[in-house]
């Protein structure tokens, strides 16, 4: 328990402490002294006597007190307020011993009908079973858990219930509430209680000195029916010069507190990265502005100019340093769009880009790395950068450390410069699968011959295989429990954890978790594994508000429960897309080849569909939405899902009882029985011709997937020709983007946008036209790039291609376009060879794919 003393510690001390008595009391009567939201959102209230948790989404819901407990007890009298909407039981619980998200222990009453005691060790969850109960809404319950020494007792309105062993043996935790469903306490008391021990203030040696370099403001993207960008992320590069760590610890806008404007609305959160800035070094102080005030947005609507907002920085055992910082819609005239990371951390590649750039653009001039001048260490595509994106590449010293932030910033010779920070990963191109419930034995080795890199699994037992087939692991998971559990030296590499749908949640929950999980590790000097959030809304204020706290951007697409959004995949859309929204990798997930089918439980017969029933997404949709993914910037591909569910209870988009049927998961053609369901025919062969298109799909993103990680849109290339010119709903018949990789390659994707096909699944019909398209594509090269090799890339092969070349120009023609085009542009003739060798790998797999026969589970 050395581990869980610590980060209680470390918790503890964000806590302010009262006087303290062996016996505690809180009547809520004044509201909730000193209580703290530890779990879930921070919806905790003191209404009439008693501390409500009134929010109906289901969670872990936990709220502590300003005391710990060793041995003792404590009562409470609490009332279930409504129902698990998704699990149909009320309930309330008591939070006995609290270190962290990682090591508590709760007591649940009316959980799945029962008593129990839920206690998270680390990655580990123990339920422990003391009884039944089937908690009545409004009906008020009295309550009283003891512990002595490791073991846990309970007794509910008088009445005992099963002991249990729960560990803990003289550790101390904090004390509080806990409940998974909407519930209200009173007359709260702990036996027993005793002060916190409060942690030191983090200690260091030296004193900061932080000095102001820059400030610029990133504007969020403008959406239809804005006229000024009225939120955005206001960066102030900050500069350590002396002999300690730099920390933040307060941040003011205008003269008023950050954390007063938050609970006015006006900022989302502040943040500083890294944690501490080390002497010499420089990091990022970023402030994300949720609205403007109603003075300075009405001056920028009248075309008055900017706002020159007004910002002091406060830092432990340092003086408060001061600056100003212009926000409007052109205050970024140069940016850094990306930053990508070679193998082994010992490379940075900047892509720059200026938009807005006067004639004839900004002429590059200093590059630092955290505050050192490596400048003479860069290779720099171009010395001047406008509309065009120009890569930079830094070769360092000594390698980056993996997950720590590393801060680039560029001075141009006219006195403008820019920045980006990220934390430290190399890049890469994972394909990611998630899983179901299983009907065959052999699905692992399915997905593995459908070329996917990486896999969310549902257990720990399956992770012997999965290391032997050579699979990554991208699991579901936020905060430091889910890290603990999947990220272990016996387990397979985790290349990132899926934090789904955080933005349907406050903000400052999100960021909590995440500075828990920091914390902990950074006791250990370690940095935790990638967090990607897939976001709901991510073209909204709300979901961009979140881009900055993740280190990978996700969000759905396809037909089922996703949205492409207006205007996919044309390019002109890239300003407001994932990828320049966040400005770090972009890993979409595709919801897709999948359908829900309502079913009789009593005859075990798949019904005919009803109504609006979604069907399975066509082949070639599915290749012509994976490739307009990758035009618009993606580094990554997530699938949802692998597998089964259902068959007596009802399943997403239906009402009645229905079987969910995604990817490979029907063991097709061994046999089309689910669960004692027999599948239709139709459906079966729909299924599998979408899972294995995927399959081949994959193999060609495994190909170029290092080049397209480390690579940034352009608009170097262009349609100059097309037959039909437009596409079937209008708009261009064809498009292609220049994905930048590096110094000497560009990744050219071609695509055919003469589709007329239902997105939403509900159309049986699908695809109803899809017609080839002649086109000619320009290539405008960079003045980097001089070409030693061009060719195609797809499953089948590497094939050359001979473009017609005025001097600087590339020109190819592409008559029968069918759907995507891959022409790969590099001066590096080892690219080839590499790709070659890369496809060959893929070639075993795409052909046990073809000659696998399932194994159903008997």
């Amino acid at each position: 328990m050395r581990a869980c003393r610590t980060a209680a510690a470390l918790l503890l001390a964000w806590a302010p402490c009262g006087a303290q008595v062996e016996l505690y009391t809180e009547s809520f009567d004044d509201g909730a002294r000193g209580w703290i939201t530890v779990g879930g959102p921070a919806a905790w209230t003191a209404a009439e006597g008693r501390y409500v948790f009134p929010e109906p989404g289901w969670g872990r819901h936990m709220t502590v007190a300003p005391v710990e407990m060793v041995d003792g007890a404590i009562t409470v009298r609490a009332t279930p307020l409504a129902e698990s909407a998704a699990h149909g039981w009320a309930g309330f619980g008591v939070l006995v011993k609290h270190a962290d998200s990682a090591h508590f222990v709760a007591v649940r009453f009316g959980a799945y009908d029962g008593v129990s005691a839920y206690i998270q060790d680390g990655g580990e969850r123990r339920i422990e079973s003391m009884g039944r109960l089937e908690a009545e809404i409004d009906r008020e319950y009295r309550v009283r858990v003891e512990v002595a020494g490791d073991q846990l007792s309970a007794t509910i309105d008088g009445e005992a219930l099963t002991p249990v062993t729960i560990g803990w043996a003289g550790e101390a935790g904090r004390v509080g509430l806990y409940t998974e469903t909407p519930a209200a306490f009173d007359d709260f008391s702990v036996e027993g209680a005793r002060p916190l021990e409060i942690a030191d203030a983090e200690q260091f040696e030296g004193t900061p000195r932080p000095a102001v370099e820059f400030a610029t403001f990133q504007p969020d993207p403008l959406l239809p029916g804005e006229a000024i960008p009225v939120r955005g992320q206001l960066h102030i590069y900050v500069r350590n010069s002396g002999d300690g760590p730099a920390i933040l610890e307060r941040v003011e806008l205008g003269g008023r507190d950050g954390n007063a404007l938050i609970l006015d609305g006006m900022l989302a959160w502040w943040r500083q990265s890294p944690h501490a800035i080390a002497p010499g070094e420089i990091g990022r102080v970023t402030l994300r502005l949720a609205g403007l005030p109603e003075e300075q947005a009405l001056a920028l609507m009248d075309g008055r100019g900017r706002w020159a907002a007004e910002l002091a920085l406060t830092h432990r055992a340092a003086d408060p340093i001061a600056c100003a910082a212009d926000i409007g819609p052109d205050t970024e005239p140069l940016r850094v769009n990306m930053l990508a990371f070679g193998p082994g951390l010992r490379t940075i590649t900047a892509y720059l880009q200026a938009p807005g750039a006067p004639e004839g653009g900004f002429t590059l001039g200093r590059v630092q790395v955290n505050g050192r001048d490596v400048t003479d260490q860069a290779r720099f595509g171009a010395r001047r950068v406008a509309d065009a994106v120009v890569p930079v590449e830094i070769a360092l010293d000594e390698p980056l450390v993996e997950g720590r932030h590393v801060t680039v910033t560029v001075a141009t010779e006219q006195g403008v410069s820019c920045g980006h920070c990220l934390r430290a990963f190399p890049s890469e191109f994972p394909i990611q699968v998630c899983l179901f419930e299983q009907v065959r034995e052999d699905y692992l080795e399915d997905i593995r011959t459908h070329c996917f890199t990486a896999i969310a699994p549902r257990a720990e037992d399956t992770i012997p295989e999965i290391d032997r087939i050579g699979l990554d692991l991208l699991p579901f998971g936020v905060g430091l429990a889910a890290i603990m559990r999947w990220w272990r030296p016996d387990h397979p590499r985790v290349v990132g954890f899926w934090l789904d749908e955080r933005d349907e949640r406050p903000v400052a929950e999100t960021l909590r978790l995440l500075d828990e999980a920091h914390a902990y590790y950074r006791g250990e000097d370690r940095y935790i594994p990638r967090q990607m959030i897939n976001l709901v809304g991510p073209w909204s204020g709300t979901g961009v508000s979140f881009m900055e706290l993740q280190d990978i951007v996700c969000h759905a697409y396809g037909m089922a429960g996703a949205s492409n959004g207006r205007d996919f995949p044309l390019l002109s859309t890239l300003p407001w897309r994932e990828l320049r929204g966040g400005r770090r990798p972009w890993w979409p997930y595709f919801r897709s080849a999948e359908i829900s089918v309502a079913v009789d439980p009593g005859q075990r017969r798949v019904l005919e569909p009803a109504e609006g029933t979604r069907r399975v997404i066509e082949p070639a949709q599915e290749r012509m939405m994976t490739y307009g993914c990758l035009q618009l910037g993606a580094k990554g591909i997530c699938h949802w899902a692998y597998g089964v569910q259902g068959g007596d209870r009802p399943v997403y988009y239906l009402d009645g009882p229905g079987l969910r049927l995604s990817m490979g998961g029907v063991p097709y053609p061994a046999s089309r029985t689910v669960r004692g369901y027999e599948v239709p025919e139709d459906i079966c062969r729909a299924l599998k011709a979408t899972w294995d298109e995927i399959g081949r799909i994959n193999a060609e993103l495994y190909t170029i997937g290092p080049w397209v990680a480390d690579s940034d849109p352009s608009p170097i290339a262009r349609v100059v020709a097309s037959n039909p010119d437009e596409a079937v709903h209008g708009g261009p018949a064809a498009q292609v983007s220049a994905l930048v990789s590096g110094l000497d390659t560009i990744v050219l994707i071609a695509l055919n946008l003469n589709l007329d096909a239902d997105w939403s699944g509900r159309d049986q019909q699908g695809i109803r036209s899809y017609q080839p398209v002649d086109a000619t594509v320009r290539l405008d090269l960079p003045e980097w790039l001089e070409p030693a090799e061009v060719f195609s890339v797809d499953w089948r092969g590497i094939e050359e291609v001979r473009p017609t070349r005025d001097g600087g120009r590339l020109t190819f023609e592409l008559p029968g376009l069918a759907i995507e085009r891959v022409i790969v542009v590099t001066a590096d003739p080892s690219v080839r060879v590499r790709m070659a060798d890369r496809l060959a790998a893929m070639q075993e797999r795409l052909r046990a794919m073809e000659t696998h026969q399932p194994v159903p589970v008997p």
